[in-house]
């Protein structure tokens, strides 16, 4: 390797195509772009507010009227403040939609008969009257609902166009900074990967199996030497001299014994010359020699693949031990 000089440890791998320096530059000061100013979570809320505050007043008027429609449909009285009189049952449940605009709240009666709020969270108060048996009673009322399933559809849509047109120049800056540092991250992090796997790997698996050898022999030698000082021991119980050596030799036995049973580890640790440690990562995984033997509980049923076949066989698909069956949703178009 003609081509290349040494400075320090590691340098010696850098081609000699420029000056090289012991230490890395500094790096450059960076680019200051308003950065802050262009991510300030605050700003761009107030922003939304001044252009999309519409949307805003638009959507609390209609959750309103759905809050409204399922109190009706559940039998469940809608007041516009506080009620005054109690509850006439311990379970009674009233829907607060106050005036302007206000935040709703379900109302429950506790065992006293007395009114309390349980809940102001929109889902939560249209699961609650759902549970207490909302249902569509006429045909009018279906009519009314469906009607009012379109309007919320003609309102989503423009809200859904205007967030992703928002969204969109966050979404290329975003997708700008991660393929910036993608492209010098990702070949570092290969050449990390390449390094470890085909250079250090193997090494590292040598130098255990090699280690390993080194500590079953002295494990070998040392129990022999503790066997033969317990013999001379038996041969001489009175000898403190002997007895002692005897048990010092047995500790250094156990010692090599457990050196002999390390894990690996604790045996294939190598040290950077200029940092860094190699040590082992040790993980248990698998490979399948016969799949007949595999027990069921470990079979992976393919729930996208049975769905694939239940949409596109319909009534004529068929696999061992799945029942298909056509499942009824209401569903609403533009």
């Amino acid at each position: 390797m003609d081509d290349v000089r040494t400075i320090g440890d590691n340098s010696r791998y850098f081609p000699d195509e420029a000056p090289l320096t012991a230490a890395p530059a500094a790096p450059p000061a960076p680019v200051t772009i308003g950065r802050e100013d262009l991510l300030d979570t605050g700003m761009i809320t107030e922003q939304l507010d001044d252009d999309y505050g519409h949307y805003k007043k638009r959507v609390a008027e209609l959750l309103a009227g759905v809050l409204r429609l399922f109190a009706l449909c559940a039998t469940v009285p809608v007041v516009t403040e506080h009620p005054k009189a109690p509850p006439s049952a311990p379970n009674a449940l009233a829907l607060l939609l106050p005036p302007g605009g206000g935040e709703a709240q379900l109302l429950g009666a506790t065992k006293d008969l007395t009114w309390v709020p349980i809940g102001t969270n929109v889902a939560i108060i249209m699961r609650t009257l759902a549970g207490r048996g909302a249902a569509i009673g006429s045909e009018q009322m279906a009519e009314d609902v469906t009607s009012f399933v379109k309007q919320l559809r003609d309102d989503i849509a423009p809200i859904e166009k205007s967030r992703t047109t928002e969204k969109k120049p966050f979404d290329a800056a975003a997708t700008a900074v991660q393929t910036w540092f993608k492209a010098r991250l990702d070949p570092l992090t290969a050449a990390v990967l390449a390094m470890e796997s085909t250079l250090l790997t193997p090494w590292t698996n040598k130098k255990i199996a090699e280690r390993k050898e080194a500590a079953r022999l002295e494990a070998l030698r040392a129990a022999e030497q503790a066997e033969a000082a317990l013999a001379a021991a038996r041969h001489a119980p009175n000898d403190d001299a002997v007895l002692d050596h005897a048990i010092e030799v047995g500790e250094e036995a156990d010692r090599a014994a457990a050196a002999a049973a390390a894990a690996p580890k604790d045996l294939g640790r190598t040290r950077g010359s200029a940092g860094g440690v190699a040590s082992v990562a040790t993980k248990w995984t698998f490979r399948v020699v016969d799949r007949d033997q595999i027990p069921k509980d470990y079979w992976i049923l393919d729930e996208t693949a049975l769905a694939n076949v239940a949409r596109n066989m319909k009534e004529k698909a068929a696999v061992p031990g799945v029942q298909f069956f056509p499942e009824t949703s209401a569903r609403v178009r533009r």
